[in-house]
């Protein structure tokens, strides 16, 4: 999959991108992670390292809110809360596993009603993402503006 810039310039466009490749990496895969999950510990252990998407996932999400934190993308309030590192633990988790909860079980929901249509998933799922780390909505026509303690705003939001 595309890898997340090291530089974020429009996280939701980014994270939009990179999660809908996720996905399809996810559910083109289903059955071997269905099989490695009913395993033995051992050979799921050994299942999931062989999954590339997986492996990665987790510490590319990591990586890249790091970088959102270090050019100003996220939110003073989240920043100013002294637990504020698990909070941005949190959301990524919650990202990352809404993305795998989506896509390994979706198809055997019956309910519409309780799940974001298929084709708008990953905006939808980076639109949440992006509200719980405190990203400002976009202001009509303008641009991110660096200074000192800059605070970025996004298109897609």
């Amino acid at each position: 999959d595309p890898p997340l810039p090291a530089v974020p310039a429009d996280p939701a466009e980014e994270l939009t991108a990179w999660c809908g490749v996720f996905l399809t990496q996810i559910r083109g895969s289903r059955e071997l992670l269905r099989k490695a999950m009913g395993a033995a510990v051992e050979r799921f252990h050994e299942m999931m390292n062989s999954f590339e998407p997986a492996r990665c996932a987790d510490r590319e999400v990591h990586d890249y809110v790091r970088a959102m934190v270090r050019d100003g993308w996220v939110g003073q309030e989240i920043l100013a809360d002294p637990d504020h590192e698990e909070l941005l633990t949190a959301a990524q988790t919650m990202l990352i596993g809404a993305l795998w909860g989506d896509a390994m079980a979706r198809e055997h929901r019956d309910d519409a009603q309780l799940w974001v249509p298929e084709d708008r998933a990953a905006q939808r799922y980076v639109q949440v993402f992006l509200r719980a780390l405190g990203v400002a909505k976009p202001v009509a026509g303008a641009a991110p503006v660096c200074d000192v303690n800059p605070t970025h705003t996004t298109s897609s939001l």
